[in-house]
């Protein structure tokens, strides 16, 4: 269902199948909610193995932030980009280390929207030097989102509640 979905949807563009974007998204949120606690566990699981948070031991300048999106640069095309404080590191670079710690049969999810359409479809990981963030961008309102922009729907989980 979803890849006919997927299909139509490359095929439709255009204002006549907004209600089928609006149906697609609606499906995939329930994912992307499930890939970003999957993401947090894995972030959870390093951090007790390690002792600290991934990429946080680097010496980047803070904060460090992870688009996770495979085989897409860091962010710098902009001069916003350029000005952001911290740095942007590779997703095959946050699957790196953490398949050092935790093996290397682990898997770190990516949004399934593969074709852009306007709305935002991205994963994230950010570390601040206190705390790390992974956080997803959603259509619709759910439980622990905040509200961003009209269909954008932020959910995001801090890491850690406690020291390790």
């Amino acid at each position: 269902m979803h890849l006919a979905t997927t299909m139509v949807f490359l095929v439709c563009g255009g204002a006549a199948c907004s209600a089928l974007e609006d149906r697609y998204q609606a499906d995939m949120d329930p994912r992307r909610v499930e890939d970003v606690n999957h993401i947090a566990r894995l972030v959870e699981e390093y951090r007790a193995a390690v002792g600290s948070f991934p990429l946080s031991q680097r010496g980047h300048a803070l904060p460090v932030q992870v688009d996770l999106m495979p085989g897409v640069p860091p962010r710098a095309s902009t001069a916003a980009d350029v000005a952001r404080p911290g740095t942007v590191v590779p997703y095959e670079d946050f699957v790196a280390e953490l398949r050092a710690a935790l093996g290397p049969d682990i898997t770190v999810p990516v949004d399934p929207q593969r074709v852009a359409s306007g709305r935002p479809n991205w994963y994230q990981y950010a570390y601040d030097g206190r705390a790390a963030y992974v956080a997803a961008s959603l259509a619709s309102e759910r439980p622990g989102t905040r509200k961003v922009a009209p269909h954008y729907f932020k959910y995001e989980i801090a890491l850690p509640r406690s020291p390790p």
